[in-house]
């Protein structure tokens, strides 16, 4: 169950990060 949420929350940092430098490049 840790990995699980860890994992969930790695994957949502990464998609914060990319989807703010995708904004920030079309901006």
């Amino acid at each position: 169950m840790t990995v699980l949420r860890s994992l969930v929350l790695f994957a949502l940092a990464a998609v914060a990060e990319i989807g703010g430098a995708w904004l920030v490049w079309q901006g």
